[in-house]
């Protein structure tokens, strides 16, 4: 379910907030931007094939029928629909539509109409992908905000994305589809006990971890092996294969 989702990404936010806040860090960024970007297009490229092709729905019972068309129609619309906003969105604010930017859209309409695939319509799959687009775009800019180290924005294109997927839902889902339980406020109410429920174990329970290992072994290392990166101080070499460096630290 998303709302199990979105607690896994509350956990990585609590994660990130408690023992991994950002800092700045003056090295080679610039020249693994282009490689840190195929990666995560590579990334985006298997995530999204898994989405559509492993959905719960749209492979129930190795059937073929209605609902399994309406799911798959539903996730193609959604996708489409965050990757299109997201770049509206961006371009509005920086003059510029980014591939990455796409990518992020895309997955955010994915994460989001995952709880809604298979109850709601098509014009709903088309709102949920846009709300998501909008909505995870502002979230991944609250992030330089709060100065929480996000790097793959897991929780703010996932987490955000996974609850306003659950919310809508709530609203959105027909009747005949879902057990004769419409969307209404009383679904919502539901779905929102439940995203609340999740999220407020997953923080405290993570919360509470987090500090049994920052009494013990220590949470992060010192900011002298960050700027180094944990690569070559803790493993002795280096996994991106940066200028003047190694793969292997040979």
């Amino acid at each position: 379910m998303r709302w199990i989702r979105t607690a896994e990404e509350l956990v990585e936010l609590v994660d990130e907030l408690e023992g991994c806040r950002a800092i700045a860090i003056d090295t080679e960024a610039d020249s693994l931007h282009h490689y840190r970007e195929k990666v995560c297009l590579i990334q985006v490229a298997a995530y999204g094939g898994g989405a559509w092709l492993v959905d719960p729905l749209a492979l129930r019972d190795l059937s073929a029928g209605g609902l399994s068309a309406l799911a798959l129609v539903n996730t193609h619309l959604a996708a489409g629909a965050g990757a299109l906003m997201w770049v509206l969105v961006e371009g509005m604010r920086i003059k510029k539509a980014t591939m990455l930017g796409f990518a992020s859209g895309l997955v955010a309409g994915l994460v989001a109409i995952t709880p809604a695939a298979g109850y709601v319509s098509p014009m709903w799959a088309i709102v949920i992908g846009v709300a998501a687009g909008a909505i995870c775009y502002g979230a991944v800019l609250v992030k330089a905000r709060l100065g929480y180290d996000d790097a793959l924005d897991a929780f703010g294109v996932h987490g955000v994305g996974g609850a306003t997927g659950a919310l809508l839902t709530g609203i959105a889902a027909r009747a005949v589809l879902n057990g004769g339980n419409a969307g209404g406020l009383s679904l919502l109410g539901k779905q929102a006990i439940s995203i609340a429920a999740a999220g407020a174990w997953a923080v405290v329970v993570t919360f509470v971890l987090l500090k049994v290992i920052d009494l013990t072994v220590g949470l992060r290392v010192d900011q002298e092996a960050e700027h180094e990166g944990l690569d070559g101080t803790l493993h002795g070499e280096s996994a991106y294969g940066s200028p003047g460096g190694t793969a292997h630290g040979t």
